[in-house]
């Protein structure tokens, strides 16, 4: 029996094993092309379970509670966890006030998730894409641009961006001189902020030959100033004087002061909470002159800058008069 068995497999026709080939092909394709579509489908539902959201504003007011969700960019003075696990810093705290004044002023009582999200681009798309009760927190400078694709509230606070140099670089005591005074350098900047826009205006305007390196945070770029002379960064006042105060070879070039930036809190555009938010800001004669804003800015800042940005804010007042 076994005999004849290899026999007739060995007598089988050759087409019979091309047949059998093709349909094997045939069946490995189609098993092929469902794998892969059912891969696609588990991608879309790893997407979707993966995007933030949280109780909307109109939904929040008929139920008086909330579950709402920060994302914020993990920054010193600004937003942080600190050694008791605390969530806190100027831009945290202030959020903490605004839950607070849901309880008080409207009965809504709010239970709230913090993300740490240390990738700046990967911040602004995580709230993009949310839905709901989401915010978003990390020094989001408030621009036109960014107005199509988030809500705002309204500013918490007015910066003023610095051209930061190494110590030993020569003072700079007109940016028509930058090119010449400064011709061996190069320039680095965190990305996806608006310093990239402020630094590529400064490029053509004043030193079209200029390089630009991107980097992943403000600390990176300082830090690449620290070690390399030959480079300059635009930053926010608050990292410029903390690299400062922490006794670093840094030095801000005033010339290069822009004092129009202002940050808010971002929110998906699909979200009510602006309401909330334009309310919080704006009751009596605005939340940003309450001596409790004014005592968490000198808690995480101190008294120089916090008056520098005060300044600023005066500045922009004046000027929208």
């Amino acid at each position: 029996m076994n005999s004849m068995t290899m026999i007739m497999i060995s007598c089988a026709p050759k087409k019979l094993f091309v047949n059998s080939s093709k349909h094997l092909k045939r069946l490995l394709g189609r098993f092929g092309s469902a794998l892969a579509f059912l891969f696609f489908i588990s991608s879309i539902n790893t997407v979707k379970s993966q995007q933030l959201s949280g109780t909307d504003w109109a939904n929040a007011v008929s139920s008086k509670s909330a579950n709402l969700t920060v994302v914020y960019y993990p920054e010193q003075a600004f937003a942080f966890k600190d050694a008791r696990g605390n969530y806190t810093g100027v831009e945290l705290d202030i959020l903490n006030q605004f839950f607070v004044w849901l309880k008080n002023a409207k009965g809504i009582n709010v239970n709230v998730t913090y993300k740490e999200q240390g990738d700046f681009d990967k911040l602004l798309s995580s709230v993009k894409n949310s839905n709901g009760g989401v915010f978003g927190a990390g020094n989001v400078t408030i621009t036109d641009e960014r107005k199509k694709d988030f809500k705002y509230s309204p500013a918490y606070l007015n910066n003023i961006a610095v051209l930061m140099t190494h110590s030993s670089a020569p003072e700079l005591k007109t940016l028509e001189a930058i090119s010449a005074l400064y011709k061996s350098y190069s320039a680095v900047v965190h990305k996806g902020t608006t310093h990239v826009i402020t630094l590529n205006n400064l490029k053509d305007k004043y030193y079209p030959n200029l390089k630009i390196g991107m980097v992943n945070s403000d600390d990176e770029a300082i830090k690449s100033v620290i070690e390399n002379s030959k480079l300059f960064t635009y930053t926010d006042l608050a990292n410029y004087w903390m690299a400062q105060k922490d006794n670093q070879p840094v030095k801000r070039q005033a010339i290069g002061d822009k004092t129009t930036e202002q940050f808010g809190f971002i929110m998906p555009k699909n979200s009510g909470w602006d309401q909330a938010f334009n309310e919080f800001f704006n009751l009596g004669a605005g939340y940003r002159s309450n001596i409790m804003y004014k005592k968490i800015l000198m808690r995480h800042l101190g008294n120089e800058v916090t008056q520098m940005l005060e300044m600023a804010l005066a500045q922009q007042n004046q000027s929208n008069k």
